[in-house]
């Protein structure tokens, strides 16, 4: 038979089991969504990280790309680009349980990015780009621009719009010459391969080669001006 004094000191004990229980629960769950957090901040720090590194390094040369300069970018720095998406992938992969049903979607995203900047879009640019039959009948079609060794003055001109770009007209087997200030003369090869030669400053000192022959030439305008420029013929 148990006494009113035993009833007591039962009921007492419930009690402090039911407080107990409920403080060691608290002290449980609260590490655990902390622990979450300091994950997901991990994973968006390093990617905004990354993202100010990469436009500090290149905001100044920020410009809209042809697609035959993304086509040789990615080709041409496919190592880094691998490495990039390597740690970016690992993060995702570290954090997959705490990112859920979106860790999927971006490491999708990551590997769909590297093979279209080393394989898709150089593919798309030699679709895209013109044979040189196709090059050498246009330019029949428009026999108007001189060769160098006519004088300056009767030399084709061309006005460029404020950081605008315009395709030169070059027949096979020649290539163009470019007369003007503040511009750049691209030269693009059957590769995908882009050669730019800048007429002031860094990059005013490349040298295109002749052999293949580039496909398309155009010039870009380093002005916020309208600029006037001309062009000829060489061999």
């Amino acid at each position: 038979m148990i006494g009113p004094h035993s009833k007591k000191m039962a009921e007492e004990q419930a009690r402090l089991d039911k407080k107990t229980g409920k403080k060691a629960e608290a002290t449980i769950t609260t590490p655990k969504e902390k622990k979450v957090d300091r994950k997901l901040m991990s994973v968006l720090l390093t990617v905004i990280g990354v993202i100010i590194l990469i436009f500090g390094l290149y905001a100044s040369k920020l410009e809209n790309p042809s697609l035959a300069g993304v086509a040789s970018w990615g080709p041409s720095r496919w190592l880094w680009i691998l490495i990039l998406g390597g740690i970016a992938a690992a993060l995702i992969g570290i954090n997959a349980k705490e990112l859920g049903k979106a860790a999927g979607v971006l490491q999708t995203i990551v590997v769909v990015t590297v093979v279209m900047l080393i394989i898709g879009f150089p593919i798309i640019n030699w679709f895209a780009t013109p044979s040189s039959s196709g090059n050498s009948g246009s330019a029949a079609k428009q026999p108007s621009v001189p060769l160098a060794s006519a004088p300056l003055s009767e030399w084709k001109p061309i006005t460029l719009p404020p950081r605008g770009q315009v395709d030169l007209s070059i027949p096979e087997g020649k290539r163009a010459m470019v007369s003007g200030s503040k511009l750049r003369t691209h030269a693009v090869y059957q590769d995908g391969h882009e050669c730019v030669r800048a007429s002031e400053g860094e990059g005013s000192d490349t040298v295109c080669p002749d052999t293949p022959p580039a496909i398309r030439a155009y010039v870009t305008n380093e002005s916020d001006e309208i600029n006037n420029i001309s062009y000829a013929l060489s061999n």
